[in-house]
């Protein structure tokens, strides 16, 4: 099982072969800790042994949901397997291999487009986050996991959306992070005149098509590209 990289706007991210080496040292050394075998993995989480073996090597990297399976099955945290954080503190590398790379932050809602909690950090090549930045900065660029199966095509439950937070109108048809006075939820949006000609967007998601006010919600940021968990 593979992270295939889904690029909205942009070019696809250059592979960092050295963080996916000490992605595999650091599930090697746990797995070792945990007295488990490859074989053991493999059987549960129904994947074969040599997928194992590529992520220790560093040759292929698991998935957000395979790191997640991976970290209860050998007793650590998703954070300790990708970014080598252990009680909220994260090891920085100076090395050559990070000096390219930007983290932005992975944030989850709660009531409220204004319920923010910041999860944890994800990190991007530095150029790749410049080109899909909209806004030219890449501090405009967030990171949110989708908890929701079938919202838009080719995004799934599991899957990590990065989405910039200066579009907060649709200007372009696309798919955007926004409220819809319940939650906030992922959908495809179009900008249209509507009665009176007031400003209007119509909203796809999960199948449905509806045409609401554009004061009737509120635009959190457009998606430019996500991670899927297959």
């Amino acid at each position: 099982m593979q992270t295939s990289h889904t690029v909205i706007e942009g070019r696809t991210p250059r592979q960092e072969p050295e963080i996916a080496k000490r992605v595999g040292e650091r599930i090697r050394e746990c797995r070792e800790k945990a007295d488990k075998t490859q074989e053991y993995l493999a059987k549960s989480m129904n994947i074969s042994r040599s997928a194992i073996a590529q992520w220790e090597s560093g040759t292929t990297s698991p998935s957000l949901t395979s790191l997640q399976d991976l970290a209860r099955l050998l007793q650590t945290t998703p954070e300790y397997l990708a970014f080598d954080i252990r009680d909220g503190v994260r090891t920085v590398y100076r090395s050559p291999e990070r000096e390219g790379m930007h983290t932005i932050s992975v944030v989850a809602f709660g009531d409220g487009p204004d319920d923010v909690t910041v999860k944890g950090e994800f990190a991007l090549d530095e150029d790749y986050a410049k080109d899909v930045s909209l806004s030219g900065s890449t501090s405009t660029l967030k990171a949110m996991d989708v908890n929701v199966r079938g919202l838009v095509p080719d995004i799934d439950r599991g899957d990590r959306v990065i989405f910039d937070d200066s579009a907060t109108k649709p200007a372009q048809p696309g798919v955007y992070v926004y409220f819809n006075g319940i939650s906030v939820s992922i959908a495809e949006m179009r900008a249209l005149l509507g009665e009176g000609g007031k400003p209007a967007v119509q909203i796809t998601e999960a199948g449905s098509t509806t045409t609401v006010g554009l004061d009737q919600i509120k635009v959190l940021g457009r998606v430019v590209a996500h991670w899927s968990r297959k």
